[in-house]
């Protein structure tokens, strides 16, 4: 538990701090409850070709039925490949990737991405925890021009895997108190897209070793009892930005 903990506040050193949850969760906290804030700069992405998670998930095509399900009502969503009297199509170009972006106060990041990394973990549905692979922002540009584009920001992420076999923890008494959750380490269910507005809010996250086994072990952060680290400047965090492009 004292590990978990030194590695919530950001290490022993001080200095480490500056990439802590405490100043992940601070930076955003001008934000009002509900919005959604982007940093300056975006990037291309290709769903069929990069490399986002493990394994063979076919990412455009999880994102083409998010899409179909959230516009339903607006739209027939069709694959790019598809004949152009069947729907409108989703085209690539429309999908940008952020490193991070700032929901109800708190930045959630990419897991794929260097500057995203230090918060690419969130809890969904109140207190679900999952991995963030990627944030994508898709500008969907209607064929009649009379028609505003749509706009939707969604996140690809990956739930924890429950350990079957966990034994008991020294702190099992206090852990719903806690909000303390044991994993299965580097584990995760199969990628799926969920709208952003469904993340709930960050936790702790640290690998335990116990009677000669593994385990992650996550713990919900209370925000309103944290004192936030010095947030970095904005030319600072712009220059760090471009670097990471």
């Amino acid at each position: 538990m004292a590990n978990l903990l030194t590695n919530y506040l950001g290490g022993k050193d001080k200095g480490s701090r500056r990439n802590s949850l405490p100043k992940t969760m601070a930076s955003g906290s001008v934000s009002e409850r509900g919005t959604t804030e982007y940093p300056r700069y975006s990037r291309d992405i290709n769903l069929n070709t990069d490399r986002i998670v493990d394994g063979e998930a076919n990412l455009y095509a999880l994102l083409l039925s998010h899409l179909q399900n959230v516009w339903r009502d607006q739209l027939v969503l069709v694959p790019e490949t598809a004949p152009p009297n069947l729907g409108e199509p989703l085209v690539m170009s429309s999908i940008r990737a952020y490193r991070y972006v700032t929901f109800n106060g708190l930045q959630y990041g990419s897991g794929i991405k260097h500057g995203g990394f230090p918060y690419c973990h969130g809890y969904i549905e109140g207190h679900v925890p999952v991995r963030i692979a990627v944030i994508l922002r898709v500008k969907h540009i209607r064929p009649n021009a009379n028609l505003p584009p749509l706009e939707h920001t969604c996140a690809i992420v990956q739930r924890f895997v429950r350990h079957p076999n966990t034994p008991s923890m020294p702190w099992d008494l206090h852990a719903i108190d806690l909000g303390i959750g044991v994993w299965n380490v580097d584990k995760l269910h199969q990628p799926e897209v969920i709208e952003i507005t469904r993340m709930s809010g960050h936790f702790a996250l640290g690998t335990v070793r116990y009677r000669s086994r593994s385990f992650w072990v996550s713990m919900s952060v209370c925000h309103d009892a944290q004192e936030p680290d010095a947030v970095l400047n904005v030319n600072a965090e712009r220059n760090e930005e471009e670097d990471d492009l």
